[in-house]
């Protein structure tokens, strides 16, 4: 990456974290940490959580905006909306699939964290969970790593 491009990624991700400090401090966003920026790992694999648009995977971290999220937080549950595709949320079903989606406030783009750094799809109370081959689901919550998530 060119010292041009790195500059103004670092320069976006500012400004958004300056705006988004900016809306929770007049009362747009709502309770305290209303909306946090976070990049999302396995605890198991240590893969980031990452989107190319409709499909999203786990990948090597490489600190790209695919692999950043908006935590827009609710009451006691968030909406991850993706940093890079603005329009898109995690979202997912009874089935066990996890996909982003244009973001439209529904019960199953809700989540909540869980015991032990579990992130729960609010609607259908599975966790999300991973493999080593990048693959995103979700399975019934079982305590095991690859259902573990780190936010930084």
């Amino acid at each position: 990456m060119d010292s041009t491009r790195v500059r103004t990624s670092f320069i976006r991700l500012v400004i958004m974290t300056v705006l988004l400090s900016a809306l929770g401090a007049i009362g747009f966003a709502g309770p305290a940490h209303a909306v946090e920026l976070v990049r999302l790992n396995s605890e198991e694999t240590g893969m980031c959580l990452d989107t190319n648009g409709p499909t999203a995977y786990t990948h090597e971290c490489t600190g790209s905006h695919n692999q950043y999220w908006l935590m827009k937080y609710s009451g006691n549950s968030f909406r991850l909306n993706n940093y890079e595709h603005a329009t898109l949320c995690l979202d997912s079903n009874y089935a066990g699939n996890a996909y982003t989606i244009p973001c439209n406030g529904g019960n199953y783009q809700q989540w909540r964290k869980g015991a032990n750094d579990r992130i729960v799809n609010a609607q259908t109370g599975l966790c999300l969970d991973s493999n080593y081959a990048g693959k995103l689901y979700t399975l019934a919550c079982n305590g095991g790593t690859y259902q573990g998530w780190y936010f930084h």
